[in-house]
């Protein structure tokens, strides 16, 4: 009856909405991993442009040489 189809698509909406909280919920970790890893990266480039800069200075010599 109709009551019932009302009910189900209700359930269904709100099985869908739990879904989706649960999705955005691994997005937003997904969003924070990431701008960890850029945060990292970034530290780590500052680190290595500072020894690359010691090793010129130190040997005249890039470091890559």
């Amino acid at each position: 009856d109709m009551a019932a189809s009302v009910e189900k698509t209700i359930e269904n909406l709100q099985k869908a909405q739990r879904h989706f909280s649960l999705f955005e919920g691994k997005f937003e970790a997904i969003g924070q991993g990431l701008e960890a890893a850029r945060d990292a990266y970034h530290v780590a480039n500052t680190h290595l442009n500072r020894y690359s800069g010691s090793v010129i200075r130190l040997t005249g010599e890039s470091a890559n040489a």
